[in-house]
Protein backbone atom coordinates (compact mmCIF):
# COMPACT_ATOMS: atom_id res chain seq x y z
CA UNK A 1 0.00 0.00 0.00
CA UNK A 2 1.45 3.35 -0.96
CA UNK A 3 0.93 6.45 1.13
CA UNK A 4 -1.01 9.20 -0.73
CA UNK A 5 0.66 12.61 -1.05
CA UNK A 6 -2.57 14.61 -1.01
CA UNK A 7 -4.80 14.75 2.05
CA UNK A 8 -7.50 12.09 1.73
CA UNK A 9 -10.81 12.68 3.52
CA UNK A 10 -13.71 10.27 4.01
CA UNK A 11 -16.99 11.74 5.23
CA UNK A 12 -19.58 9.25 6.44
CA UNK A 13 -22.89 11.11 6.41
CA UNK A 14 -26.39 10.16 5.26
CA UNK A 15 -27.97 13.63 5.09
CA UNK A 16 -27.42 16.15 2.30
CA UNK A 17 -27.26 19.33 4.42
CA UNK A 18 -24.12 18.32 6.37
CA UNK A 19 -22.54 17.00 3.13
CA UNK A 20 -23.04 20.40 1.50
CA UNK A 21 -21.54 22.07 4.58
CA UNK A 22 -18.44 19.85 4.45
CA UNK A 23 -18.01 20.49 0.72
CA UNK A 24 -18.16 24.26 1.28
CA UNK A 25 -15.78 24.17 4.25
CA UNK A 26 -13.22 22.02 2.46
CA UNK A 27 -13.43 24.27 -0.61
CA UNK A 28 -12.48 27.19 1.66
CA UNK A 29 -9.66 25.14 3.21
CA UNK A 30 -8.33 24.26 -0.25
CA UNK A 31 -8.10 27.96 -1.14
CA UNK A 32 -6.03 28.71 1.97
CA UNK A 33 -3.98 25.51 2.20
CA UNK A 34 -0.56 25.17 0.61
CA UNK A 35 -0.81 21.38 0.32
CA UNK A 36 -3.18 19.43 -1.86
CA UNK A 37 -6.51 18.07 -0.65
CA UNK A 38 -8.00 15.32 -2.79
CA UNK A 39 -11.70 15.37 -3.69
CA UNK A 40 -13.81 14.35 -0.71
CA UNK A 41 -14.97 10.74 -0.52
CA UNK A 42 -18.49 10.18 0.84
CA UNK A 43 -20.28 7.16 2.27
CA UNK A 44 -23.98 7.36 3.09
CA UNK A 45 -24.31 4.30 5.32
CA UNK A 46 -22.29 1.89 7.44
CA UNK A 47 -22.01 -0.65 4.63
CA UNK A 48 -20.50 1.90 2.23
CA UNK A 49 -18.17 3.27 4.92
CA UNK A 50 -16.82 -0.20 5.67
CA UNK A 51 -16.33 -0.74 1.94
CA UNK A 52 -14.19 2.42 1.74
CA UNK A 53 -12.16 1.46 4.81
CA UNK A 54 -11.52 -2.12 3.68
CA UNK A 55 -9.77 -0.97 0.51
CA UNK A 56 -5.98 -0.77 0.50
CA UNK A 57 -6.17 3.01 0.80
CA UNK A 58 -5.10 5.53 3.45
CA UNK A 59 -7.50 8.18 4.74
CA UNK A 60 -5.91 10.99 6.72
CA UNK A 61 -9.23 12.18 8.12
CA UNK A 62 -12.54 10.38 8.65
CA UNK A 63 -15.58 12.39 9.73
CA UNK A 64 -18.30 10.11 11.03
CA UNK A 65 -22.02 10.63 11.57
CA UNK A 66 -22.62 8.81 14.87
CA UNK A 67 -26.31 8.15 14.11
CA UNK A 68 -25.68 6.51 10.77
CA UNK A 69 -28.00 3.79 9.42
CA UNK A 70 -26.49 0.34 8.91
CA UNK A 71 -27.40 0.41 5.21
CA UNK A 72 -29.52 2.36 2.71
CA UNK A 73 -32.60 0.34 3.58
CA UNK A 74 -32.35 1.09 7.31
CA UNK A 75 -33.46 4.21 9.06
CA UNK A 76 -31.47 6.14 11.65
CA UNK A 77 -32.16 5.40 15.30
CA UNK A 78 -34.68 7.74 16.96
Amino acid sequence: MSYPRSIQVLIVEDESSPREYYEAEFAAIRRNFDGEIAPLQFASDQEAAIGHLERQFVFHLVILDLRLPANKRSTALP
